[in-house]
């Protein structure tokens, strides 16, 4: 049974970012990696950037993109992405009944026949206070009641495609708004999900020493990680897991 290994880029997005910088950083990405998982790109503005040469993408009607080399992935079936609202209503950019976006691709991986679900979230800010929420105001007490429920939609989705595709893998990789390089963190995201943290984690962190965009999976191995260099334009620092991937039993 052969093995053969594929790169995912999670590269957090930034709304006032201009065209040109967005151009610059996904020239970057689609060199980098074989998968790039994406947030806050909700404006069409940026669409141009997301097209290459051997690279297709979905994004729908979200905020979120899932995009994919195309020698080595393909859609698993005929309009496979879907662009979600989950979880409760919380207050974000000034709309009072924001919801947590969440686009989710199955794609083939070619190579070895494997499905593989990639689904990437960005999960409402400032809830964090250690290890515990915030509870400063009723608009931050209803966001950290909008992650956990955020969680939870994820957690089912999850479980419901285990139940459907036995020998599938998964990878569900966000801004999780929280520290994972806090123990504490990881366990509740990874036990909402169902899923495996990927290890290991690397030094530093994509917001300051903070990793609060990182990895969850099943039916993968991870081989390596890092948090790549910062695109002009961006707040976040680009992360990078390198995995491993088994032909279907």
């Amino acid at each position: 049974m052969s093995t053969r290994e594929f790169v995912v880029v999670l590269a957090p997005g930034r709304f006032d970012a201009t065209l040109a910088q967005a151009r610059v950083a996904w020239a970057g990405y689609h060199a980098a990696a074989d998968v790039v998982l994406a947030t806050e790109y909700g404006s069409g503005k940026f669409d141009p950037a997301l097209i290459a040469d051997g690279w297709d993408h979905f994004r729908g009607n979200g905020e979120c993109v899932v995009a994919w080399d195309t020698d080595l992935f393909a859609p698993a079936w005929k309009g496979a992405g879907h662009a979600d609202r989950i979880g409760s209503p919380f207050f974000r950019g000034g709309n009072l009944h924001a919801q947590t976006p969440l686009t989710s691709m199955p794609l083939r991986h070619l190579p070895t026949g494997r499905l593989v679900m990639f689904r990437v979230p960005h999960t409402p800010a400032h809830v964090q206070a250690g290890d515990g929420f915030r509870r400063t105001t009723p608009r931050v007490i209803g966001q950290a009641a909008a992650w956990v429920s955020s969680l939870a939609a994820m957690g089912r989705l999850s479980r419901r495609f285990t139940v459907h595709h036995k020998n599938a893998a998964q990878v569900i990789a966000g801004d999780w708004n929280v520290d994972t390089h806090r123990a504490h963190w990881r366990g509740v995201i990874s036990t909402a999900l169902g899923l495996s943290c990927a290890k290991p984690l690397p030094t530093g962190g994509d917001l300051g020493n903070r990793l609060v965009s990182w990895f969850f999976h099943r039916g993968l191995t991870v081989e390596s990680s890092r948090v790549l260099t910062k695109r002009a334009g961006f707040d976040h620092n680009p992360v990078r897991v390198r995995f491993s991937i088994k032909e279907t039993p």
